[in-house]
């Protein structure tokens, strides 16, 4: 039976979303697979008879929260190093439907796991948002890569993602030691790594915008508390209805509960 590491980042209010993320994947993630949750969280969680550690993280405010996960991740290593395989999730994320073990790599293949960014994907390289600045550790010019991937899921084989969060730590270190930012925090980062590396990619639905609408599927609204914060956020991204899960079959898996990445309704899935 293969060995599970699931991560996840949950400081402030996203420590609400942990428990269906968990459940979640109980039900959908890689069944036969024994599976151990890594939180890192600044809340009260859970511990469900040791399947889920809580690892203690400040809340580090924007853009750390997310630019510092590889920190954070490398930070539990030596536990991390007996799993067979690991795998980040958004604490904002929810499986919907079974997700085998066809997406985990084989030997023939790199080992590690990334997910098509559904707002470019089929686009011409020169669109995707890669950090250009040429001053940054993760500059990648235009005319290059295949690929603009997500920073919500992604994972692979323990040693590969672990030299992946060892080569990015060291590379946001200078960065920062610069002043530098990269544009989309981790998620550059993410795109820069596998550049090179032949990733196995998965299909935008494994990551899917829960609310943005596509012209084949069920649409189910899910009801969802948000505060102020939250709403205002919406707003200012010029976002509509956060409030959309959407299925069709077992073929969208993951769905994400933030972010939007289109101005309509799009199928992109043919």
């Amino acid at each position: 039976m293969k060995k599970i590491a699931v991560i996840t980042i949950a400081t402030g209010k996203y420590i609400r979303f942990v428990p269906d993320l968990i459940d979640s994947c109980e039900s959908f993630f890689v069944p036969k697979s024994e599976k151990k949750y890594f939180v890192f969280t600044d809340g009260d969680i859970d511990r469900r008879e040791g399947k889920i550690v809580k690892i203690s993280q400040d809340k580090l405010g924007w853009p750390y929260d997310t630019m510092m996960r590889f920190h954070m991740f490398s930070s539990i290593e030596k536990e991390l190093e007996k799993f067979d395989f690991i795998f980040f999730m958004n604490a904002n994320m929810k499986v919907v439907s079974l997700v085998s073990k066809d997406i985990l790599p084989i030997k023939e293949e790199s080992g590690l796991v990334a997910t098509h960014h559904p707002g470019f994907y089929k686009k011409h390289p020169n669109l995707f948002t890669y950090e250009r600045d040429p001053r940054s550790n993760f500059y990648i010019p235009f005319g290059s890569g295949k690929n603009y991937v997500q920073g919500c899921f992604n994972g692979g084989r323990s040693k590969e993602f672990l030299e992946m969060c060892r080569e990015i730590k060291g590379r946001i270190d200078i960065d920062l030691k610069n002043k530098i930012v990269p544009i989309w925090h981790d998620e550059s980062a993410l795109n820069w790594y596998l550049l090179d590396k032949d990733p196995k990619i998965l299909h935008p639905v494994y990551a899917w915008p829960e609310f943005v609408r596509i012209n084949r599927g069920e649409i189910l609204q899910m009801p969802k508390t948000i505060g102020q914060e939250e709403i205002d956020n919406y707003l200012l991204r010029g976002e509509k209805d956060p409030h959309l899960y959407i299925k069709e079959g077992k073929k969208i898996r993951i769905i994400q509960k933030d972010k939007n990445f289109f101005g309509g309704k799009k199928d992109l899935r043919s």
